[in-house]
């Protein structure tokens, strides 16, 4: 006699995940991966603009307080907020 399981039709998300041995789909896992570059990106370039002096600033087409104001910005925040 065969023993009962659920057909992988019926089967959520999760647990065809953990039945393959991941705890994340990898799909998920690169998501996740990808914003935590960008998360550094943007922490790196608004340090970059806090070493900037004011006429590297106009160099670049940005006032004192527009560099103070993206750089004051959280490393989550997007450009647009």
């Amino acid at each position: 006699m065969r023993p009962f399981s659920i057909p992988s039709s019926a089967r959520t998300s999760a647990q065809r995940s953990a039945h393959r041995g991941f705890a994340l789909p990898e799909l998920e896992l690169r998501s996740v991966l990808r914003q935590l570059l960008i998360w550094q990106q943007r922490q790196r370039g608004r340090r970059r603009l806090a070493e900037m002096t004011p006429e590297q600033l106009r160099d670049i087409g940005l006032t004192e307080e527009t560099a103070a104001q993206e750089i004051a910005k959280p490393f989550w925040q997007t450009d647009r907020s």
